[in-house]
């Protein structure tokens, strides 16, 4: 049985708890589907960043990132990632099944048929965040979910899948833990996250501006109390750990 056919015949779905979110308004006319996807997985791994601050991490020539860019990007972010190599056993579906399964969501290009640029490798980026049934579950970056396949019809396609990269975590310091972050309200000036310690019942939650930083915040959690709202300028990068 083939990869997809194995993963198209489970009878249950797997999915991360990372819900999509829209390109910020200030995108350029091409978008910034890429900063928006590793966004979502870095409030996954407790960070709240700027889109345009991710932008501006990737070094990128041009208004958007490019494939070469994202790498670039999530390096300087102190983000911890694997990246796919194209032909090894298991192939694309079986690298993005094998990191969900592990609570890892995945950063991938995807062509969108019918295409506007057949040349190009890549038309868009999305997070993978579930595997089942149907295909696997993308975050779109237009504010929506979707389940995708190998389909050649109309949409977002798998077929020819050949980028993708696991984003395991991210930096920390010492004895730390990264938290999971949801944003809960967002303007133009503030972002309103709700924290949680995931898998400890008890602990302390630590806000700090870069990875190593020094920690500007800190917050008790309890059985009681689990989880924390908190407000930070939307503006501003926010990185939150557990103790």
């Amino acid at each position: 049985m083939s990869t997809w056919a194995s993963l198209l015949a489970v009878a249950t779905a797997v999915t991360l708890p990372i819900p999509d979110r829209a390109q910020h308004e200030d995108a350029p006319p091409s978008g910034w589907c890429g900063e928006t996807a590793i966004q979502e997985a870095l409030l996954h791994h407790g960070a709240w960043v700027p889109q345009r601050a991710i932008h501006d991490a990737g070094k990128s020539k041009h208004p958007d990132l490019y494939s070469q860019d994202v790498p670039v990007a999530l390096a300087g972010l102190g983000v911890e990632f694997d990246t796919h190599v194209p032909k090894k056993k298991g192939g694309f579906a079986g690298f993005l099944r094998d990191a969900i399964d592990a609570g890892d969501p995945v950063f991938a290009g995807v062509k969108i048929l019918p295409t506007r640029h057949p040349e190009w490798g890549l038309d868009h980026f999305v997070l993978v965040v579930g595997h089942g049934p149907k295909g696997f579950l993308v975050n779109t970056t237009w504010s929506e979910q979707s389940w995708v396949t190998e389909t050649t019809g109309k949409g977002i396609t798998l077929a020819g899948g050949f980028y993708a990269l696991r984003i395991r975590g991210v930096a920390r310091p010492t004895g730390r833990t990264s938290a999971r972050a949801t944003v809960v309200t967002e303007t133009t000036t503030t972002v309103r996250l709700r924290l949680a310690c995931v898998g400890k019942e008890t602990g302390t939650l630590e806000r700090r501006d870069t990875p190593n930083g020094k920690v500007q915040g800190s917050w008790p959690l309890s059985k009681e109390s689990p989880t924390m709202t908190v407000d930070v300028a939307a503006s501003k990068a926010a990185w939150f750990y557990c103790g």
